[in-house]
């Protein structure tokens, strides 16, 4: 659980629930639209429901993300003066804002063109799909890529006091963080 409080979740899973809502009412709409002119993206109910989907999947979006970047960054404030290696967090915290973008203008350009009733919205709502994948593999393949291509001499501090140097690969690196922050975590409970 990256939040130690339930408090911070609520607000952005009740912005979830309601995206669900509006797209099963979206949804129901479209079944029981009656196609009179051949555009059922016309029909101003259904345009509605389908502008206030995406307007609350964009906020969703850019408060979930902000939460999860800010709490990154929070960690990292916190934990960089009690380190010893010299491996930052600020990679990973640019990759999830890369994709947090991507996305959101993704989703900004698809409400505009629903709120235009722009032909151009069918084209961004087909995108959407591609770029929801594109964005998850952009995280995996960089983050895989990054742990690949870095090797730095590793600083290991005991509790005895004393410090070993070896070298070591990123994923090495990256792991003995975690051990640290998760050791930080246990300290700062007793």
């Amino acid at each position: 659980m990256i939040w130690r409080s339930i408090w911070v979740i609520i607000l952005p899973s009740i912005m979830w629930c309601s995206v669900a809502v509006t797209g099963v009412c979206s949804i129901y709409e479209f079944w029981h639209a009656s196609i009179i002119s051949g555009n059922v993206f016309g029909l101003l109910v259904i345009h509605n429901w389908i502008s206030v989907f995406y307007a609350l999947t964009l906020a969703t979006n850019l408060l979930s993300s902000g939460l999860l970047a800010y709490r990154i960054w929070k960690i990292e404030h916190n934990v960089t003066s009690s380190r010893t290696t010299k491996i930052t967090t600020t990679s990973i915290l640019r990759v999830v804002m890369d994709a947090a973008i991507l996305y959101s203008i993704a989703l900004l350009c698809t409400l505009i063109g629903v709120v235009c009733s722009n032909n151009g919205s069918l084209v961004m709502i087909d995108m959407l799909t591609s770029i929801i994948s594109i964005t998850f593999y952009m995280v995996i393949i960089r983050i895989a890529m990054g742990k690949s291509t870095h090797s730095h001499i590793l600083t290991v501090h005991h509790r005895s006091g004393s410090d070993i140097g070896v070298a070591a690969p990123a994923n090495v690196q990256a792991c003995c963080v975690l051990v640290e922050w998760m050791m930080i975590d246990y300290d700062n409970r007793l």
